[in-house]
This record gives structure tokens, C-alpha cells and sequence, in this order.
């Protein structure tokens, strides 16, 4: 009885270390972590989309394009998925504290649903993304153009594997006035456990779009930072607004998962014994 009491108790200590809440490290302090609340006046930059509504005989039509999204983050959250109290933090245009900003570039396929191609499914293909960790807050989403995004430390970084459907209306031009709203999920490839720790496994976005006269209190930018400027919106290459939430989760530790197995081991081998 004594030893399979140890025995349990030896899992429940490894399963409750590989759970333990990740940590971010930052010029306010040593904090729980959960994800980022990006900022709801980012914007993304569509690219060769070479879909719109007209004609006939379309159904299962398809165009692969390229979205590049950019943000600082407006909030860092817990485990629990509450707003940690950052006094640092920039999280305005206004130049100041330190910043975490995020840098994605993901590919979309579109699909025309009915026969003149006025209503789609937007599905992700795949992705990456980099988030960083600047002590210098100096990131601006403004019309400007979006600058500060990349100049900072790269703290994670990952790629986008699947995805919610989003579906739509699709209109004879683009920009349309859409909203659009999906989860993207995906894998964390790199962590810096300086500011990070432990290393992290995955990755879930739930983000909102904005097209058109849809946008809320967003000024469109004329560049984007690393990738030039953006010129007129057209029906292959338009600029929307982005509001985004990403979660995390952690990759348990080596020890922990072996000491976890090892555990399990034991306990069946001594319920084998007593059978």
C-alpha cells in the first residue's frame, strides 16, 4: 500500500510540474503569462487577391494570397486570460516604456461558394509569425505608417498550421464593407526563456477584420514597417483593419514527461504484480 501511494503521489508531482503556468519576465517584473491582447487599431495588408463577385459558373473557384499583419500589444494577460497590471507597458502611439509587438505573414486560399462567387470561404494555408520585446516603446500603427515593429528582441516566434473557416460576402470590388472573424492555430517554433519560461508548444488567435466603412476608429497607414509603402487600395491588394487576442501554452519539461511515464510504469507494473 505504501508503495503505491508513493507512486501516485511521484505522478501527481510530475504531471503538476508539467502544468505549472508559464512565466514573462519583463522591466515591470517576473509575471504568470498567458497571451497578448494586440491592438484593435492594427491593420493587415492583402495581397494578390484576385477574387470578386460576378459571372457565372464559378462555384469552387480558388486564389491563394498573402495577408501581413502588424501590432503592438495593448495588454499582456495571465494564465487565467486577465490584464496584468503593467505600469510600463506602452500600449499608445505615444513613445515611451517598453513594448511587445508582433510581425505575421500568412497564407489564405479563397473559394467561391455559389455560382457568381458573391459569398467565399477564407481558410488558412500556413504562416509565421515573430513576436518581440523592445525596451525602447517606439512601435506606431498610425498613417505615418506602421514603424517600431521590428527593431526589438526576438522573444518568440512560431507559424500558423490550421484555421477556422471564415466565410463572407465578396463584392464586385475590393475592399468590400466585410467583417470577418477567425481562429488561427499554430505551433510556437522558438522561445527565449530570458523573457519566457518554459518554452511554449502553441498558439491560438482569435482575430477580427475589417474592410471598407467597417472599420472603427482605425486610420489606414501608408507603409508598413520592413515592407514598404502601401499604395492605393485595388481589387488585388488592399489594406483593412485587424483586432487580435493570442494565447499560449507550454511544452511540458523532458524530465517532467519522463518522470510522468516513469510513474505510470510503476503503477501498472505493481497492479500486474498484485493481479
Amino acid at each position: 500500500m505504501f508503495k503505491k501511494l508513493a507512486l501516485v503521489a511521484a505522478l501527481a508531482a510530475a504531471l503538476g510540474s508539467a502544468q505549472a503556468a508559464p512565466t514573462i519576465t519583463n522591466a515591470d517584473g517576473t509575471f504568470s503569462f498567458g497571451g497578448f491582447d494586440w491592438a484593435s487599431t492594427a491593420s493587415v495588408w492583402v495581397r494578390d487577391y484576385d477574387i470578386v463577385s460576378g459571372g457565372t459558373g464559378r462555384t469552387g473557384e480558388t486564389d491563394i494570397f498573402t495577408l501581413n499583419y502588424q501590432a503592438y500589444a495593448v495588454n499582456v494577460q495571465d494564465a487565467g486570460g486577465a490584464n496584468l497590471p503593467l505600469a510600463g507597458l506602452k500600449n499608445t502611439d505615444i513613445a515611451g516604456g517598453y513594448e511587445y509587438t508582433i510581425n505575421a505573414t500568412i497564407t489564405e486560399s479563397v473559394t467561391c461558394l455559389n455560382d457568381n462567387c458573391s459569398f467565399v470561404a477564407i481558410n488558412i494555408v500556413g504562416g509565421a509569425w515573430d513576436v518581440y520585446y523592445d525596451t525602447t516603446g517606439d512601435a506606431v500603427l498610425g498613417a505615418a505608417g506602421i514603424s517600431g515593429i521590428l527593431d526589438g528582441t526576438n522573444i518568440l516566434s512560431g507559424v500558423f498550421t490550421s484555421g477556422q473557416t471564415m466565410l463572407g460576402p465578396q463584392g464586385a470590388n475590393n475592399p468590400g464593407n466585410v467583417t470577418l472573424a477567425g481562429t488561427f492555430e499554430g505551433a510556437v517554433t522558438f522561445t527565449d526563456t530570458t523573457f519566457i519560461n518554459p518554452v511554449l508548444n502553441g498558439t491560438e488567435a482569435v482575430s477580427t477584420l475589417q474592410f471598407g466603412s467597417n472599420t472603427t476608429a482605425w486610420t489606414r497607414p501608408t507603409s508598413f514597417d520592413g515592407l514598404g509603402a502601401v499604395g492605393a487600395d485595388t481589387n488585388t491588394d488592399f489594406v483593412g483593419q485587424a483586432d487580435a487576442n493570442q494565447a499560449f501554452v507550454e511544452l511540458p519539461e523532458p524530465g517532467s514527461l519522463a518522470l510522468a511515464g516513469l510513474a505510470l510504469f510503476a503503477i501498472g507494473a505493481a497492479r500486474r504484480r498484485r493481479a
